[in-house]
């Protein structure tokens, strides 16, 4: 997978998914988080994007899905404790997917689990409303799956704090 150390921080390669079910997304999260994120994972070396997001859907839900389109490149600053000190520079590409339409995954009401073998995770589905309440991250999801972009949009997202652009030298 590509998360490299770099000077004092983290660079990542991330793939996730943007999966609707009528006004819901589907989130995860960790137990020890206080914050969601949508479905996906880091990229392994020499796999396209596309092919990681399917890949991590069949590890962490054991379903195939279908990859719509590339909505979002994201370029996103951050340091969370719960995912190391260190500052992270990461990119993602987001990916509107979808389940097979006999999934069992939509219609779920309350959390449920998910994850692969050593690193499970709470899947939920949050209506759109609710997303500043969870804490969505990166922070321009919970504006952003409001209204789709009719085309691929890059995105610079920097989380304030201690945490700012060229500060690692």
């Amino acid at each position: 997978m590509i998360y490299l150390p770099v000077g004092q921080g983290r660079f990542a390669l991330r793939c996730a998914g943007v999966v609707f079910d009528g006004d819901r997304v589907l989130t995860e999260r960790l137990e020890k988080w206080d914050w969601c994120c949508l479905l996906g994972g880091r990229v392994n070396f020499l796999e396209f994007t596309e092919d990681a997001l399917q890949r991590e859907m069949q590890e962490e839900l054991r379903c195939n899905i279908t990859v719509d389109r590339l909505l979002w490149i994201v370029e996103n600053f951050f340091q969370a404790e719960d995912v190391g000190s260190e500052p992270h520079h990461e990119i993602g590409f987001y990916y509107l997917m979808r389940f097979p339409d006999d999934s069992s995954y939509y219609g779920r009401t309350g959390p449920f689990p998910g994850g692969e073998e050593g690193r499970e995770c709470i899947l939920q589905w949050r209506s759109l409303a609710e997303l500043e309440a969870c804490q969505l991250y990166p922070a321009f999801l919970r504006k952003g799956l409001q209204a789709l972009p009719e085309r691929t949009e890059h995105v610079h997202q920097v989380i304030e704090g201690k945490l700012a652009p060229g500060n690692e030298g």
